[in-house]
């Protein structure tokens, strides 16, 4: 999920979590959330720029928001986490409470590039190997 700094996903279920939560505050994450989902279907170059990064850009609604538009992106290069005790383990050593997914070596070396393929396929259109 994407969003700015003080907006996090975390923080907007701390909010919606907090029966004591303020209507004015729930605004400002409602707000925010929507003017970023609006920028990102507006204004394509941004799409356009991350897809040729190899970046997805997407909206999606996610149940514990409701209607709520959340903005993702995601990699064509997929991760996995290790097991459970791994990654205990690391955030006791580091001391934070986040973890950084692990690529998949094997689907990079499997990575299809379309602008390859076409060119290739233009190239061998015209007779040379």
């Amino acid at each position: 999920m994407v969003s700015y700094s003080d907006f996090s996903p975390q923080r907007l279920r701390q909010l919606l979590a907090d029966p004591n939560r303020s209507d004015a505050e729930t605004a400002r994450f409602v707000l925010h959330y929507c003017l970023f989902h609006l920028v990102v279907a507006r204004q394509s170059a941004i799409s356009q720029m991350l897809d040729a990064l190899r970046f997805d850009l997407y909206s999606t609604r996610i149940p514990e928001f409701g209607e709520l538009p959340v903005t993702c992106i995601a990699s064509d290069v997929p991760s996995t986490l290790p097991p459970d005790e791994a990654i205990i383990e690391s955030t006791e050593i580091s001391g934070r409470d986040v973890f950084e997914e692990i690529v998949d070596v094997d689907a990079v070396a499997s990575l299809r590039d379309p602008f390859k393929d076409k060119l290739l396929e233009l190239i061998s259109s015209h007779g040379a190997a």
